[in-house]
């Protein structure tokens, strides 16, 4: 086998790009692919340094040659006699060597690459810098009842956070804090990743509490369980270890406040809890969730039109194959009528310490990327029509948020009227609720947004997907924690 590095250099980097066998680093999530193939003229300036940054090519045809990274093999152009055939094997095998030879006089923890705007596995963690984030992975994210309910489980009994005020001479090591839910008992765990024969395992440094022993066995035989990001800009993620070249631009997060003198709201709760969940009870004042929110704090903070009579309705579409949580409709406007699309997601945690992650955002982000393709009002109303009619017409408002508060039962239809009546001058807007982000972790005392890895992790995944809704004419907005 033939390093890859050496691979890239000689046949690939600085060559025109052909095809690309690309493979995805990211969650299994619905907006993109798991793998793709792509074609063309020259790539080089083809490659999406936002969009594309999450994959990492397994093979590659360069003008010079076609490459096999993972299986080690370069194949080039049939030969027409045994002497030119002679000759190409030769100047591989020469090219193999002073590529080498180049490699090797390398700076330590350098990188050849494929392209800038793709990521790749790293099978060496030398240049990997502190953790700064680790995180349960996304349920939605696996495969298989059994690995789903068990990674439930640890979710609904643990949380974990990077222990910031421990320090180790050794970078590699990651000291945790494992707190269990039921009785606040904790522990400090030393995790110690390393890669063998290019497969990701991790060691747990004892000694381990007796009563913590169901946690690390469960973490340490699925790997794939947590994901764990690095100052440096690598991510472990599915079980692997990969690098991704962080393409920073400004994007500015709106803080709102979720909590008032009478009432704090839940920031990890989205909805009420239960199955289904009783969307009836944010109308009450015991509940916390961040539906309620919505409805009662959010669209004033938000700047949207309460709902009004023949003029404005919210429509809570929480249900299977939904467009967005809700959907704001407003024709308040003489001249262009509004719709919204609100998005929540609960923070992954509540900490006053947690660090900016994009992995907070992912899966809310890719929800609301998956349904821009409805966004437009014949499409739209097709589908709330659909819904309303086999949910029933309790989850549509004109009148503001009051306690009690009941559907009226025309008000599903006036929305329908209202939907089939709006044409192709409407504006539209996609507005995604994630309080994990807090304000005085995201922008410094000179208000200026934060440089540090997690944050332009975090700005390269919503510009990406900013430029997805500007592109089906929709503005598009995220909401964080104002503390």
């Amino acid at each position: 086998m033939v390093d890859e590095m050496i691979l890239t250099h000689a046949f690939i980097e600085g060559n025109e790009l052909k095809t690309l066998w690309l493979g995805g680093t990211h969650r299994n999530v619905s907006i993109k692919p798991n793998s793709k193939i792509i074609s063309g003229s020259n790539l080089n300036d083809a490659i999406d340094p936002f969009g594309d940054s999450t994959y990492i090519a397994g093979a590659v045809r360069s003008s010079v040659a076609g490459v096999s990274l993972k299986r080690s093999g370069v194949w080039f152009g049939p030969k027409k006699d045994w002497d030119s055939f002679a000759k190409t094997a030769q100047n591989l095998l020469a090219k193999l060597h002073d590529s080498k030879l180049f490699v090797e006089k390398l700076p330590k923890n350098s990188l050849v690459t494929v392209h800038h705007g793709l990521a790749q596995n790293i099978y060496d963690l030398t240049s990997v810098s502190s953790a700064y984030q680790i995180e349960f992975a996304d349920i939605e994210t696996l495969k298989g009842k059994r690995r789903k309910d068990k990674l439930t489980y640890l979710i609904n009994n643990y949380q974990i956070d990077i222990d910031q005020t421990n320090t180790s001479i050794n970078k590699e090591e990651i000291y945790v804090l494992v707190k269990k839910i039921i009785d606040n008992s904790f522990c400090w765990l030393t995790i110690s990743p390393e890669i063998v024969n290019k497969k990701l395992i991790l060691k747990f440094v004892a000694p381990i509490p007796k009563e913590f022993n169901e946690f690390v066995d469960s973490i340490r035989s699925n790997i794939d369980f947590i994901r764990i990001f690095y100052d440096s800009g690598h991510t472990i993620s599915n079980a692997s270890l990969s690098y991704s070249e962080v393409q920073d631009r400004e994007f500015d997060i709106e803080f709102k406040k979720f909590s008032t003198p009478t009432m704090t709201y839940e920031i990890k709760k989205e909805k009420p809890v239960g199955n289904p969940p009783p969307i009836e009870h944010i109308f009450t004042e015991t509940d916390n969730s961040l539906f309620k929110w919505v409805f009662k704090e959010g669209l004033t903070q938000l700047g949207l039109s309460q709902p009004a009579k023949d003029f404005c309705w919210l429509y809570c579409d929480d249900r299977s194959g939904e467009i967005a949580d809700f959907i704001h409709v407003d024709r308040t406007s003489q001249t262009k009528p509004k719709i919204t699309l609100i998005h929540v997601k609960g923070a992954n945690s509540d900490s006053d310490s947690r660090q900016v992650s994009p992995g907070a955002y992912e899966l809310v982000i890719a929800q609301a990327m998956k349904n821009l393709r409805r966004m437009s009002s014949v499409t739209m109303f097709e589908a709330i029509k659909s819904n309303v009619s086999r949910h029933g017409d309790k989850r549509v408002w004109d009148k503001p948020w009051a306690k009690g508060l009941i559907s009226p039962i025309t008000a599903s239809q006036d929305l329908l009227l209202a939907l089939n009546s709006i044409k192709s001058n409407c504006s539209y807007e996609v507005i995604v609720v994630q309080p994990h982000a807090l304000k005085s972790r995201y922008l410094n005392s000179q208000q200026k947004q934060s440089s540090s890895t997690g944050a332009k992790q975090l700005r390269s995944l919503l510009f990406g997907a900013k430029a997805m809704a500007n592109s089906a004419s929709a503005t598009f907005r995220v909401i964080a924690d104002d503390r």
